[in-house]
């Protein structure tokens, strides 16, 4: 730290210490004249600076003055202690925070109810002394030793024999002492960001750990395991996520009990090998290879035959090969881009054996460049959740509407233009249902009608058709979606909300933004459960009968009335007297905001 100071000093020292340019101060405009006054003052700091500097003295005070910040950290930390002492037998959970400790005191030995102990940054504290000190401590079961430069563990740490959960994220271990062996109660043990562990002595160690389920090596820029992981017969579940690993061992199928293995962010691994590697592995139901870098799901998939969950999210992958029909056990399959990832999945088919897939509950596709389905699809009657969002869909998918247990579908951005007449099977289960466009995309790529089918799905909780160009919803829609939750119709064409919308007694959250809206019904006041309205961007409505219904329902916690045709006059007294209600924007047509407003 002191040499990145001394180098940092002395780059201020010698900036623009090369020969300086003559001037002629008489053709100097003022302003240029005023520019060199600056830079000669500075400049002549810059040597003062430097004929005075004294590196020695100035490392010196350095020292000083973090001795003197230990010592007062020391003093306040031991402070610490005696304060709580008199209620250590009420204390359950401790965390300290000191780098300059290194033995805590005798007091530890009294907090007989301590079930976790957090060490956070404590660089200078000595682990053989305090394993002593604690383990007698009877509901003593997680112990947290994080970012406190540990490079090694003392052999002692057996002696915990009631912990079983170890979180030693942050350290700078290079190996594990054999006494861990010891800790027969430990369940779950945490080494995140320990670049520097020998993997044979790690693998070694963890294996003679008797109940040891969770192992996480996440960050530890690991290469290679080596041959003793395939003796840690016990854990059910091994992170080793973001390492640099190419190979797995191939002798993984003494692991008995691994049910998930995390793979995130290995992006050097060898595909060929894998697939064959971890199809030894004879219970293994999940495995997460996201942000892999993978173009192509191979072959040696089909030969993990048992795996119920597989997660490939963020993976620019090109194509699925048939041989993903062989997992008939799967349930969960994730090949989309997460919520973050901008980037499209270039995926643009899937293979007809997916049909096989029986088991399949959950499917992700987010992002993706789907065009259809294949016609197996509609095999897939335990499907209960499908996100096609983000895709290049044209038409609502004809294999999907005979699938009976759908609840939860996401079509948005795509560029289907037209709700089914006919929804079949699938509006007898849909919850929720998310049919937004584009708000950019062209007029002939987006819903205009509402079909009454709509209405059948009678156990709709959520729904949005935002940005669709819609100008009414069929009647039978407030009739008969009286379990809506959730409504989303912003940036449709409506002109009003009708009597009918008092039905939906269970509404939380109606969105109305960016409509045509003239008239909106004074049966709204009798939502008694809404509490979020947003009805901005409504220039057409009525705002004295708005702000009226407004102040009629003081469950109401957020409301956006914004850019509408009221007042300041109108709406502030409203907003003061509704003290519990939040009202997002206070925009108002006189307000110098509503002249230029920031987006919709």
């Amino acid at each position: 730290m002191f040499r990145i100071i001394f180098w940092f000093i002395l780059s201020l020292v010698f900036i623009d210490l090369s020969a300086q340019r003559g001037y002629d101060l008489s053709e100097l405009t003022p302003m240029e004249l005023k520019q060199k006054r600056f830079e000669d003052s500075m400049q002549k700091k810059r040597d003062d600076f430097a004929r005075d500097f004294d590196a020695t003295t100035y490392f010196q005070k350095l020292r000083e003055i973090k001795l003197k910040a230990d010592s007062i950290q020391l003093n306040e930390t031991l402070e610490y202690f005696k304060e709580i002492e008199p209620f250590a037998d009420t204390i359950s959970h401790l965390t300290i925070q000191s780098s300059a400790l290194s033995v805590f005191p005798n007091s530890i030995k009294k907090f007989k109810k301590l079930k976790t102990l957090t060490l956070r940054r404590c660089w200078s504290v000595h682990l053989e002394t305090l394993f002593d000190q604690i383990k007698d401590l009877p509901h003593l079961t997680e112990l947290q030793i994080i970012f406190s430069e540990k490079a090694k563990l003392p052999d002692n740490i057996g002696l915990l024999k009631g912990v079983k959960t170890l979180d030693l994220n942050g350290n700078k271990l290079n190996e594990l002492p054999e006494g861990m062996a010891g800790m027969t109660s430990l369940v779950s043990i945490n080494l995140h960001n320990n670049p520097g562990l020998d993997m044979y002595n790690v693998g070694l160690v963890l294996s003679s750990i008797p109940k040891l389920q969770t192992v996480k090596l996440s960050g530890c820029k690991i290469e290679s395991l080596g041959d003793n992981f395939g003796k840690l017969s016990q854990i059910v579940e091994l992170d080793l996520n973001l390492n640099s690993l190419v190979n797995l061992p191939a002798n993984l199928e003494g692991m008995k009990k691994l049910r998930i293995l995390k793979l995130s962010k290995n992006s050097r691994l060898n595909t060929m090998q894998i697939y064959s590697a971890m199809a030894q592995i004879p219970n293994l139901e999940e495995l997460d290879l996201s942000d892999c870098g993978l173009t192509e799901l191979g072959a040696g998939i089909g030969t993990m035959t048992r795996l119920k969950k597989l997660i490939l999210t963020n993976n620019p992958l090109k194509k699925i090969v048939g041989e993903i029909g062989n997992l008939v056990h799967l349930e969960e399959l994730y090949l989309g881009a997460g919520q973050l990832q901008k980037e499209r999945i270039p995926l643009t088919e899937l293979p007809a054996s997916m049909g096989s897939c029986i088991k399949l509950r959950k499917l992700d596709m987010r992002r993706c460049q789907l065009n259809s389905l294949p016609s197996s699809f509609s095999l897939l009657e335990n499907m209960t959740y499908l996100d096609l969002s983000w895709n290049q869909l044209t038409k609502f998918p004809e294999g999907i509407k005979t699938l009976p247990l759908i609840s939860y579908l996401d079509l948005s951005h795509n560029k289907i233009n037209e709700i089914p007449d006919d929804l079949g099977q699938l509006a007898l289960s849909l919850e929720t249902f998310y049919l937004e466009a584009d708000f950019y995309s062209l007029y002939n790529d987006k819903v205009k009608h509402i079909p009454p089918s709509l209405a059948r799905c009678k156990k709709l909780k959520r729904l949005s058709l935002k940005d669709q160009v819609y100008e009414k919803l069929p009647d039978r829609f407030w009739f008969d979606l009286t379990q809506l939750e959730e409504l989303n119709l912003m940036g449709a064409l409506l002109q009003e909300i009708p009597n009918a919308i008092e039905n939906l007694a269970e509404l939380r959250i109606l969105n109305l933004k960016s409509n045509e809206i003239k008239s909106i019904s004074p049966s709204i006041v009798k939502l008694s459960k809404l509490q979020d309205l947003n009805i901005s961007y409504n220039p057409g409505i009525n705002a004295i009968e708005l702000l009226k219904y407004i102040q009629s329902m003081p469950q109401l916690r957020y409301v956006d009335i914004s850019y509408n045709d009221i007042k300041r006059e109108l709406l502030e007294p409203v907003a003061a007297e509704m003290k519990q209600t939040k009202f997002v924007k206070l925009e108002t047509k006189d307000s110098p905001a509503y002249e230029r407003p920031k987006g919709r």
